[in-house]
């Protein structure tokens, strides 16, 4: 992605379409190309002064994917570049410093499992709950934590997490700790919030009976519920030390019978993932 600089615009050109970063006060109005007619305006998370704005040539090339991608990326960018006084200098360097602690731990989390899976949690974590039709910021929120889901395994014994068969009663009891532990790791921060939501609850079942505290419907937030599908999609066609690979539509119908068995996960989460579940098996190939 190139950068094209012009006063205090920046100007992402991908294709057919121009995105453009501004502050409240300038007049981008001017900027706009006639060519591309059509545009979409959002505020960024990080500062209620900067906008995005997308504008392409066809209004049918404005892909929801497309579009937030960007635009999280971009967020990111402004972090790093578009503060100006002394007050939002400091700003940046606690946005930084979030950015920077926050890879920390997605390494810790990495050390523990394999960081593919890591990466695929997250990303059809973000698919899931873009099809929700969750606000971006919660989206972009749980997209970014999922991959810290299982962080609570750096404290499990390595002999437990790489032993060839199945766990014993006593080493399961063990390894389900690690929910409560990647929470104590989280706690306190607000800005982790969602974090610590996903990595303490995400092994809980919709009807009870999960752990660490066998919460039942919607008092397990809807992070965990989404987390918790994805987790099991990809954990089950994941090759592991105890177990071997399995294909999309094996993994589709043992989760189904799952669900009819013991109501395992929110059923109207649960109906939204099966209807698109191509799209995670896409998302499972390319990565």
């Amino acid at each position: 992605m190139n950068f094209i600089v012009q006063k205090t615009k920046e100007i992402y050109n991908i294709e057919d379409f121009n995105f453009y970063v501004y502050y409240r006060e300038d007049k981008i109005f001017e900027y706009f190309s006639k060519e591309y007619p059509f545009k979409r305006r959002i505020r960024s998370f990080f500062d209620e002064d900067i906008y995005i704005i997308i504008e392409t040539q066809k209004e049918k090339n404005i892909s929801e994917d497309l579009f937030f991608d960007v635009f999280n990326f971009i967020n990111i960018y402004i972090i790093m570049n578009n503060y100006k006084d002394d007050f939002n200098k400091v700003k940046k360097e606690i946005k930084l410093s979030q950015i920077q602690f926050l890879s920390k731990l997605r390494l810790l989390a990495d050390r523990v499992d394999n960081p593919s899976h890591n990466k695929r949690i997250g990303l059809m974590s973000k698919k899931l709950a873009r099809l929700l039709g969750i606000n971006e910021k919660y989206v972009f929120e749980i997209s970014v934590f999922a991959p810290l889901h299982d962080i609570g395994k750096i404290f499990i014994p390595e002999s437990i997490l790489k032993k060839p068969f199945h766990l014993n009663k006593e080493e399961f009891n063990i390894i389900k700790k690690h929910s409560i532990y990647g929470a104590e790791i989280l706690q306190g921060i607000d800005w982790l919030k969602v974090a610590w939501e996903i990595s303490l609850y995400h092994h809980e079942k919709f009807s009870g009976g999960g752990y660490p505290f066998g919460l039942k419907k919607d008092s397990i937030p809807i992070s965990a519920r989404i987390v918790s599908i994805i987790d099991v999609y990809d954990s089950i066609r994941s090759e592991k030390v105890y177990k071997a690979s399995s294909d999309h539509i094996k993994t589709i119908e043992k989760m189904i019978l799952m669900q009819k068995n013991n109501d395992y996960f929110d059923p109207d989460i649960f109906s939204i993932f099966i209807e698109n579940n191509e799209l995670f098996n896409k998302i499972f190939e390319e990565n």
